[in-house]
């Protein structure tokens, strides 16, 4: 799981003893396959459109895979081991905090929560998928993409 923000540069290295095979799948930016043996120089990406969110595949390692959340603003996370996450610097206003957390694997899952952050202090989202991950018989590491949504403005 990994969060940038429109046109940011993407580091890509592979520390594997094995060649690897890096696949984006967009929907709104497109397709990037780029093959990268052990001990090449970093691979450097950008996605030029918002899209919640990009797969990424190994094509070698058809288990290896991971999702990047492409946003227009700096305001998302990614959570830690323990689920925990903090979206620092949100200007006062009431926002849409959406968590994605994958499950099953290959598909995801959206929660929303409307949150409203005061001039001063914090506001607290607390999210809860369940304990899918236990039972789907994934690692317990996987991580939740949590991302403030804002309103569309002007013309859609």
């Amino acid at each position: 799981m990994l969060g940038v923000v429109v046109k940011q540069d993407i580091n890509i290295t592979n520390s594997d003893p094995t060649t690897h095979n890096i696949h984006f799948t967009p929907k709104n930016n497109p397709d990037w396959n780029q093959s990268q043996p052990n001990g090449a120089p970093a691979l450097i990406h950008k996605l030029n459109v918002a899209e919640v969110l990009v797969p990424v595949k190994c094509n070698q390692h058809p288990w290896m895979r991971a999702y990047v959340g492409v946003l227009k603003h700096p305001f998302f996370a990614v959570s830690a081991e323990d689920g925990s996450f903090t979206i620092k610097n949100v200007p006062p206003g009431k926002y849409t905090v959406v968590a994605w957390h994958e499950n099953p694997p290959g598909n995801g899952i959206e929660k929303p929560m409307e949150v409203t952050v005061p001039a001063k202090g914090a506001a607290t989202a607390d999210f809860t998928f369940g304990g899918t991950a236990e039972l789907l018989g994934q690692p317990s590491s996987l991580r939740m993409l949590p991302a403030i949504e804002f309103p569309m403005i002007g013309k859609h």
